[in-house]
């Protein structure tokens, strides 16, 4: 056997599928069928070999004389100038192992030449293996093949082929952004429409690979009705309903906004939890260049309250201008999560009534005592009902109808207005010759789609 080529490297993994120029062959393992169509297999009959199990082909670990052939479709590297194998791999067993490897034949499976054999000491699954195939550009007939050989415990598990011309290098964290950004102040989504809005990109794919990936789901109402939402639709995130399990998937909902100059944020939405496990991908994101992401949520069972409040809708709220990430202009929000079970099948989330605001500030213009004084309230959501408030005894705090107020009883009105195409509620008064030398509490309260949204709180001196 003549050792031809080897390049291995932990951090390289799939690059998306749409930067490749030639794809030659794929394979993942999830169809079902063993040997995939178009692979066979040699066996020496001792054992049986290889088989498929869910999203993998495995040898197990029999005792005897093993020496059997996993063998690949061929393909044709007259048309490509470089030439690459990606792929993924496990071990069990590892210090019993006596031959793992990747082999070629450039005859049509006559003879048999290593690529690359495996000898690093490690158990686990989701291990890249990466080979450049460069050396046999030009080859119009190449066949690849899974060899093990051994006689007792080794496991060996091919996860995902893919023979394309591009180089190694680490995959998006999210293959697919959306290209159209809306406000993000006032944001609001029910989906009602069942279809994925030009704003939004579906992403779902194998978590290890983060690749497309069938058995995962990510739900609009483009795929089914959903099953839990508060009207028509909701967002559903999980494996597919009625798929088998134990495997492993990622999705995510990812908006594309705009924070119009605004960098204090507010994220508010109703979360349904159906017996998530904590996991990597789970939560809600940040990104401004959908390459790199920052969490703001990382753990739906807790952001849901626990076991005592899984399978109810609950409240999440999320100050988003808190994760030190520019808001200001264009950025990417991700709701995301990985399962291995299917949708409400003891896992998955459920996503409602999404909404983003700012939060409104308060200023105040007065000449003293005796004169006409006028509040202003900025920024609040057009359109909103926004209720002034003041006290003269201190500043608070006090639960109130219009939420946590700095604002000491007796709390009194001063008036409640509907914000304009602006986002701006004015009030004016009289100041009384009476509060010569006072202080006077101020702070205002939005009510927007039921959400009660406190600004900044003012005291004056008169």
């Amino acid at each position: 056997m003549t050792r031809i080529f080897l390049t291995a490297c932990w951090i390289a993994l799939f690059a998306k599928a749409s930067f490749a120029q030639t794809v030659l062959l794929e394979e993942d393992f999830n169809s079902g069928v063993f040997p995939p169509t178009g692979w066979s297999e040699q066996n020496n009959g001792v054992s049986l070999g290889w088989e498929g199990e869910i999203d993998r082909a495995t040898h197990d670990d029999y005792v005897g004389n093993n020496r059997n052939w996993l063998i690949a479709p061929s393909f044709d590297l007259s048309g490509v100038t470089q030439a690459y194998l990606h792929g993924f791999q496990g071990s069990e067993w590892t210090a019993y192992r006596d031959w793992n490897s990747v082999e070629v034949s450039l005859d049509g499976g006559v003879s048999w030449q290593t690529l690359y054999r495996e000898v690093t000491i490690g158990d686990g699954r989701g291990q890249p293996l990466e080979l450049d195939l460069s050396p046999l550009v030009g080859q119009a007939d190449v066949t690849l093949a899974f060899r093990y050989e051994g006689d007792f415990a080794n496991e060996w598990s091919i996860e995902l082929v893919r023979v394309d011309d591009v180089p190694p290098g680490p995959p998006p964290t999210w293959p697919e952004l959306p290209t159209t950004f809306v406000a993000a102040p006032g944001f609001v989504e029910e989906f009602e429409t069942g279809s994925v809005p030009a704003y939004v990109a579906v992403n779902m794919i194998d978590e290890t690979t983060r690749r497309p990936d069938a058995r995962a789901w990510c739900n609009l109402g483009q795929l089914a009705p959903n099953t839990f939402a508060f009207g028509a639709g909701s967002l559903e995130m999980g494996l597919a309903p009625g798929d088998p399990g134990l495997h492993y998937a990622a999705n995510a909902c990812i908006f594309g906004l705009n924070g119009q100059g605004n960098n204090e944020l507010f994220l508010e939405f109703s979360a349904r939890n159906l017996g998530e496990e904590r996991d990597p991908d789970d939560g809600v994101w940040l990104s401004v260049d959908g390459v790199n992401w920052i969490p703001v949520l990382d753990d739906w069972a807790a952001a849901t309250g626990g076991y005592f409040n899984i399978d109810t809708w609950q409240s999440v709220r999320i100050p988003l201008g808190k994760a030190g990430v520019d808001l200001t202009g264009n950025f990417y929000l991700a709701i995301a999560q990985a399962d291995n079970r299917a949708y409400n099948q003891s896992d998955g989330i459920a996503i409602d009534s999404i909404r983003i605001w700012i939060e409104p500030l308060l200023t105040a213009t007065e000449n003293g005592a005796g004169a006409t004084a006028t509040l202003d309230i900025v920024e609040a959501v057009p359109g909103a009902n926004v209720t002034a408030l003041y006290s003269t005894r201190g500043p608070g705090p006090t639960e109130t109808p219009w939420g946590k107020l700095d604002l000491s009883p007796p709390i009194y009105t001063i008036g409640t207005q509907a914000a304009d195409a602006a986002g701006t509620a004015s009030f004016s008064g009289m100041v009384p010759n009476s509060m010569a030398g006072k202080q006077l509490w101020l702070h205002s309260s939005m009510n927007w789609l039921g959400i009660r949204v406190l600004s900044n709180s003012l005291v004056l001196q008169f």
